[in-house]
């Protein structure tokens, strides 16, 4: 899941795709870009590719690599909020983010959330959830020693003031696709947001009998697919060329 970069969402697939991303528009990116992405693929990719056979250098490496890329990807995003232009081009950026962090959480709850635990095995993955989606301080100052899945729900998905939370995604969403003037696209967030806004955190707690939280799983599916629905509207409408589009040089029979 760290060096394999022909595993589709590695880290190491993932960093060598962002740097090819970054490539492809190479004459738009500040050189701290390039100092920070290059630190990021020389940890992960070139250190990766003779991954160290003993158990000691191997988690070495795992540590290494996850830190570095911690710190690069937080790099990278306070170098896009603070010194990129807010243009299109920025605003296309921050939609892809708002989706794939909505896609990321929504993922993580259904994979750690939906599947009813014992007492002691619930917290653990309460707990790191929280972690993952960096809301572990706020949720603990708001919920001392109570650890309940109505609250975390509550902070990751419903919480406007929570800039991880699935609402607050939506609402830049919202924001966004008003700057880019798509009609359809804003009707599909409205929706998926007055949704939302609907459900009680506490009826996200009733369990089935075979042990699992399906109110909750059918919310996350159902948003799942909304936001890979969204993705491939935005996609068809901002980022696909027009159809029977010629090259410069002709068809392709004549530059053959």
């Amino acid at each position: 899941l760290t060096a394999d970069r022909h595993r589709p969402g590695a880290l190491a697939q993932s960093v060598e795709r962002l740097g090819l991303a970054a490539r492809a528009v190479r004459d738009q990116m500040s050189n701290d870009t390039w100092m920070v992405l290059a630190a990021v693929e020389r940890t992960v990719l070139h250190r990766g590719r003779a991954l160290p056979e003993s158990k000691t250098e191997g988690e070495a490496y795992l540590v290494t690599a996850h830190r570095e890329t911690l710190a690069g990807m937080l790099a990278l995003s306070g170098l896009a909020a603070e010194s990129m232009v807010q243009d299109v081009g920025w605003t296309m950026m921050d939609i892809g983010k708002r989706i794939e962090r909505g896609l990321a959480l929504t993922a993580l709850l259904s994979a750690t959330l939906t599947v009813v635990r014992n007492p002691g095995a619930e917290q653990t993955v309460t707990e790191s959830v929280l972690v993952a989606c960096e809301s572990s301080v706020i949720y603990r100052r708001r919920n001392l020693g109570v650890f309940n899945v109505a609250a975390v729900a509550d902070l990751v998905l419903f919480d406007a003031e929570n800039p991880r939370s699935l609402v607050y995604q939506f609402e830049r969403l919202r924001a966004d696709l008003k700057v880019l003037g798509s009609p359809r696209p804003e009707r599909m967030v409205d929706e998926i947001a007055t949704r939302l806004r609907r459900i009680d955190p506490d009826d996200l707690e009733d369990i089935t009998p075979d042990g699992r939280r399906g109110e909750l799983a059918g919310l996350l599916d159902g948003l799942h697919k909304d936001l890979r629905e969204l993705s491939g509207v935005i996609t068809a409408t901002h980022l696909s060329l027009p159809g029977g589009m010629q090259p410069l040089w002709g068809p392709d029979e004549r530059r053959e």
